[in-house]
């Protein structure tokens, strides 16, 4: 799962989805947004969990502050996430203003080196801004 997220995939549903679900999430990622089955979005989340709990020096980020740093790293302005993912600029501001407390960071550039260091990102999607 892992190597399919960093290979850029925006989206992952199991053989035996709904043809709603299907067309739904056919929609979503031509919108620019991530579809992810409810079995994928765990299998990501618990990759994710193994990494902080591997990783003495990783704060206890929540999963939607860990995606909200792979895309603010990866060069994406507040205004094009918010809209991607459905929520306000505020709420953007508000997860990023709480990332970079936890992790003691101070710039979407510090963000961008710390998220390519933890291999959040690659070199490529760091490069975008």
């Amino acid at each position: 799962m892992k190597g399919m997220i960093a290979a850029g995939a925006s989206g992952y549903l199991f053989k035996m989805c709904s043809e709603n679900e299907l067309v739904k999430a056919i929609h979503d990622v031509l919108a620019g947004k991530t579809c992810f089955s409810e079995g994928a979005s765990q299998a990501i989340s618990k990759d994710y969990m193994s990494i902080l709990r591997n990783d003495g020096d990783t704060p206890n980020l929540t999963v939607r502050e860990f995606e909200m740093l792979r895309l603010l790293a990866s060069g994406q302005p507040s205004k094009s996430i918010a809209m991607n993912l459905n929520i306000s600029r505020k709420t953007v501001d508000a997860h990023k203003r709480n990332i970079m407390e936890k992790l003691n960071i101070w710039s979407i550039a510090e963000l961008t080196q710390y998220a390519m260091r933890k291999g959040i990102i690659s070199d490529d999607e760091g490069l975008n801004q």
